[in-house]
C-alpha cells in the first residue's frame, strides 16, 4: 500500500494550457494509485493554474 505518491514534474506544453490536460492528468493518477493518502506533485512554480492543485 502506497502513502505518498511523487510525482516529479506534471508539465503540459503551452499551446495546451488552460484546456483541463493537466487535471485530467492528474485524475488519472489518482485513479491508478488510489491506495496513496497524499500526493506531492512539483510543477516547476506557482501560478494561477497551479494553485488549484495546492489546495486540492
Amino acid at each position: 500500500m502506497y502513502h505518498r505518491f511523487c510525482i516529479g514534474k506534471l508539465i503540459v506544453h503551452t499551446d495546451y494550457q488552460n484546456k483541463g490536460i493537466g487535471k485530467a492528468l492528474m485524475i488519472e493518477i489518482e485513479k491508478k494509485f488510489s491506495s496513496c493518502s497524499k500526493y506531492l506533485l512539483f510543477t516547476g512554480e506557482i501560478t494561477p493554474n497551479t494553485y488549484i492543485f495546492i489546495q486540492s
